[in-house]
């Protein structure tokens, strides 16, 4: 397995190929109280996870229609992130038996093991099947980690520090936080050897859980005030609060497409569209006719599989 434990203060550099989404505003819709999102991919399909009682159990949501992912055995399942493809990442947990990684490729489960590792946790998959994690070693100790088709290197910003992989995209860039000796927590980019630290002004911590092919990252962040989503494109950071989230829950931004779509959670799960956009144009009607028939395509194909 590679190790890479490289630091580097120098700014994301975005592909010059790449359109980028410039948000003004966002306006947010609630999704219901069926759990929190992790993840959506430009189909519109999210996944995320729903805790009832003592068990954990995973959903897919597409157009207001939920489907369960559930790896078959387990006792609880963590559904974390999803690409254009509909695979699936996450983890599942045996009572006995401890936890796994897992991905689902239209109902098809595989396990993912990190080699020397215990308790993988796979939160991030891209178009070309890249996984991006974390792990927990035998002293307990958190690193993350890339999975290109079942060659594994180890992400730590530094010595010392837990880190903690989440998002990647088609470009190989993944993001997270590291929490370090102080027990602060600040947010990553990773990308071809050298990590990249994100830290929203004001803030007293911040996590990176995503980033679309345009290099935009969401995230949390807390200040004084609370706790907030955020939106970073170019090093330009802007706020994302629900509006009906009140302070004492915050806001939690989890993932985005490549449409600058987001969700998360707060008083209940969320989707945040782009309200004025400077840059892009609105996709066009052939466009969203086609993603939203992948999308129901494969919600029917999971229902059916489930249904049996």
């Amino acid at each position: 397995m590679k190790r890479v434990a490289i630091f580097s203060s120098w700014s994301i550099v975005l592909l010059a190929s790449l359109q980028v989404i410039r948000a003004d505003s966002y306006t947010f819709t609630s999704l219901g109280n069926w759990g929190s999102p992790n993840a959506i991919n430009n189909a519109g399909q999210i996944v995320g996870t729903s805790i009832g009682g003592q068990q954990t159990s995973s959903l897919l949501y597409v157009s207001g229609i939920l489907a369960p992912i559930a790896v078959p055995g387990s006792d609880n399942t963590f559904a974390y992130g999803i690409n254009n493809a509909g695979q699936i990442v996450g983890s599942y947990s045996i009572s006995g038996a401890g936890s796994s990684g897992f991905v689902d490729s239209n109902g098809v489960f595989t396990t993912i093991i990190v080699p020397g590792n215990s308790n993988a946790v796979p939160r991030g998959i891209n178009d070309n099947g890249q996984i991006a994690g974390y792990v927990t070693d035998s002293n307990g100790h958190r690193s993350g980690f890339l999975d290109d088709k079942g060659v594994f290197t180890t992400l730590d910003v530094c010595s010392g520090c837990n880190t903690y992989a989440y998002g990647i995209n088609d470009n190989g860039k993944i993001v997270g936080y590291y929490s370090d000796n102080a027990g602060k927590q600040t947010g990553f980019v990773y990308d071809r050897g050298v990590f990249t630290t994100i830290d929203v002004p004001g803030s007293s911590d911040t996590f990176v859980y995503g980033i679309n092919n345009s290099g935009m990252l969401v995230g949390t962040f807390v200040d004084s005030t609370g706790t907030h989503g955020f939106v970073e494109n170019q090093g330009v950071f802007t706020s994302l609060d629900d509006p009906a989230s009140p302070p004492q829950i915050g806001t939690f931004a989890r993932g985005i497409n490549d449409a600058g779509q987001i969700t998360g959670s707060g008083a209940s799960a969320f989707l945040a569209i782009p309200s004025r956009r400077s840059s892009i144009p609105e996709p066009g009607p052939l466009l969203l006719i086609l993603t939203s028939g992948v999308g129901m395509l494969i919600l029917h194909r999971r229902t059916a599989r489930v249904s049996k």
